[in-house]
């Protein structure tokens, strides 16, 4: 997407698979366009407003995501 001041928002999306979880890492960030290297690249001190995402789906994520009665119990208390 391109700003109305020219500058860029770029988003990246990866998925990967450890230890039978699926995880998705989500990046979005701004740039200018002056800081594109002629190598399609980016340094990441160059990124406004960064903001990365990590979902995953599986055991671990079970595990760790509260039971429905505690969850019941956090919204009472």
């Amino acid at each position: 997407e391109v700003l109305p001041g020219g500058n860029l928002v770029i988003f990246f999306s990866r998925d990967l698979v450890t230890q039978a979880e699926k995880m998705q890492i989500k990046f979005t960030g701004v740039v200018r366009p002056d800081d594109i290297a002629a190598n399609n690249t980016i340094p990441s001190n160059r990124v406004a407003n960064a903001e990365i995402r990590v979902e995953g789906k599986g055991t671990i994520s079970r595990t760790q995501k509260p039971g429905f009665f505690t969850q019941i119990l956090q919204s009472i208390f």
